[in-house]
This record gives C-alpha cells, structure tokens and sequence, in this order.
C-alpha cells in the first residue's frame, strides 16, 4: 500500500525515488515503535545495557 501511494505522489515513471522514499518511511514509522519496545518494562534486563540500551543498539540511532 505505502508503495502504491508512493509511485502516485512521485508519477508512474519513476522507480528509485518512490524505492527511496518507502524505505526512509517504513523506518520513520517502525523506528518510535521499537525504541519503545526495546525499553519497556516488561523487556528482560538481561538484554539491556545500563540506562536500558539494549545490547547490538547502533549507537548513531538514539534512543
């Protein structure tokens, strides 16, 4: 769906941009929903790191 809606806005011709932009969208929308999934409180502590990083966590992404 987003894919259709992104060949629609950029025109039919196109492919790297509307590729472009629905990855840089799917990451925009899934990044806020796994931060907090990663640190809520029901998550192990084992896999954090203090202050509730998790562990393997990129550390340009923040938190």
């Amino acid at each position: 769906m987003l894919w259709a809606v992104m060949r629609k806005l950029t025109g039919r011709r196109r492919i790297l941009l509307p590729l472009v932009l629905t990855i840089l969208a799917t990451v925009i929308l899934l990044w806020p929903e796994l931060a907090v999934w990663y640190v809520s409180p029901g998550h192990p502590d084992s896999m954090c790191e203090p202050g509730g990083k998790p562990v393997g966590w990129p550390n340009w992404l923040p938190l």
